[in-house]
């Protein structure tokens, strides 16, 4: 069976550029952006991507459609929705911190 991905989270990502402007959001992010717009998004089109989201779950490979992977294919996510990219940004800064506390303690 494939990776959960909830529905709210592939509308966000879906529509990423939108919310984006001229700077790169982590997904928690943009997931926040998005929910306002989530909230008031119609029935129909929820039943949408909660559709992509089941398809992602069954298939094996657990690869969204081709036009959802277009649009989203530089961002793998891990279990919790955030990309991973923005991880290893986080674990980079933190680390960056942790070396100039040890620094200037000494």
């Amino acid at each position: 069976m494939g990776k959960k991905v909830a529905p709210y989270v592939l509308f966000a990502l879906e529509n990423q550029k939108k919310y984006e402007g001229n700077r790169t959001l982590s997904v928690p992010e943009l997931i926040r952006l998005a929910s306002p717009d989530w909230k008031k998004l119609p029935h129909e089109e929820k039943e949408r991507f909660k559709a992509m989201a089941k398809d992602m779950r069954s298939n094996q490979s657990s690869e969204p459609s081709s036009s959802f992977k277009n649009e989203t294919s530089n961002h793998r996510l891990d279990t919790e929705g955030t990309t991973i990219s923005c991880i290893e940004d986080e674990n980079r800064t933190n680390k960056k911190k942790e070396e100039l506390r040890k620094k200037t303690n000494e």
